[in-house]
């Protein structure tokens, strides 16, 4: 038995230690968060309210957060396989994410693959926006170093970065190559040979080529 003064206070230490063991044990269960709050973060702003903190992120549940962009609270998804973990508030909750959608929140500088592979996104006033299509049979596959945009394959007036100027494709039905103009994939020339128009290793071939000016 503990006695006194100081007997009480190593019964609260022993007390608080108990539940940062059961808090510990908690978050090692498979599937198991810290609820919001109990950290002492409080409860997640509501999308659409006011922020200074630009990338600030909060989490509303184990899969959904808001993040600060733009001056306002807006919602995100948490796709990752670790979700939305709670750290502690003050806007430093972690929100795990490998596929963005066009028009989510996003505050960043570097492009992303669009969820489905099929384009190229960029972050333009705080939304994510398609800057290049990738239809090709690749797609738009990304990594650490960057990503790679399958072009081969699209349509006039496609959207396409000013990297990819003079990037050639042919149109979805064949009998068209389209070049990008810094902007958009405009008409090159039509392709009324056997063969149309088609991707041939890392070449794209116009069969027939009657140019377009």
């Amino acid at each position: 038995m503990i006695h006194g003064t100081m007997g009480r206070r190593w019964a609260r230490l022993a007390k608080g230690a108990g539940l940062m063991a059961a808090m510990a044990a908690a978050m090692a269960l498979p599937g198991c968060k810290l609820i919001k709050g109990l950290t002492g973060g409080g409860p997640a702003p509501d999308a659409g309210t006011k922020c200074d903190k630009s990338g600030a992120i909060e989490c509303k549940d184990d899969k959904a957060a808001v993040i600060c962009a733009g001056g306002t609270w807006q919602a995100l998804p948490c796709r990752g396989g670790t979700g939305c973990m709670d750290m502690g508030g003050d806007g430093k909750d972690s929100c795990s994410n490998t596929q963005f959608e066009a028009g989510e929140p996003c505050v960043t500088a570097k492009p992303e693959c669009v969820a489905g592979g099929k384009a190229v996104i960029e972050c333009k006033a705080n939304k994510w926006t398609v800057v290049q299509k990738c239809a090709g049979m690749n797609g738009c596959v990304a990594n650490a170093e960057g990503w790679k945009c399958d072009m081969s394959t699209g349509d006039e007036n496609d959207p396409c970065m000013a990297d990819s100027k003079d990037t050639y494709a042919c149109t979805s039905d064949g009998k068209m190559l389209l070049r990008c103009d810094g902007t958009k994939m405009v008409k090159a020339a039509k392709c009324p040979g056997m063969h149309g128009c088609r991707k041939q290793f890392e070449k794209i071939e116009c069969n027939g080529e009657q140019p377009i000016k």
